[in-house]
């Protein structure tokens, strides 16, 4: 089977501002459409629906560690975007010169930390968007 322009999701990463999330495991890119319900009876026992409002959503989990450096964001450059309620500029993609990536503002909705014994410290963030997405080529 030919594995031309399959991509790597180890390549895609979320980035905060220009900083990449430090140690991600895992992340996730939702985009989701509001539908209305308009069977009538005429519809002929087929759904029919509207098309409404568009929103989107990331999700990240990594290891925990403190911060160590600026290169990265870390959950405590996180807990500070939570506690101050503050917009967030949010970017998915890899870093790959022609790849496409997609940004937009969010506010980060959720942020939980595991720290299971004898076990690697977690931490799952969630960013709801605010406005438009973009896609763009790097």
């Amino acid at each position: 089977m030919a594995t031309t322009g399959m991509v790597n999701g180890t390549d895609i990463t979320i980035m905060v501002a220009t900083k990449v999330i430090a140690r991600l495991t895992s992340n996730d890119f939702n985009l989701e459409r509001e539908v209305k319900d308009v069977t009538t009876k005429q519809s002929a026992g087929w759904r029919d629906i509207l098309v409404y409002k568009k929103s989107f959503n990331f999700s990240a989990n990594g290891f925990y560690e403190e911060k160590t450096g600026s290169t990265y964001k870390f959950f405590e450059d996180l807990y500070d975007a939570w506690a101050a309620g503050t917009v967030v500029t949010v970017k998915v993609g890899s870093s790959t010169s022609g790849d496409v990536t997609y940004s937009g503002s969010a506010y980060i909705k959720s942020l939980k930390q595991g720290a299971p014994v004898e076990d690697t410290a977690t931490y799952t963030v969630q960013f709801e968007g605010t406005g438009a997405i973009t896609k763009a080529t790097n």
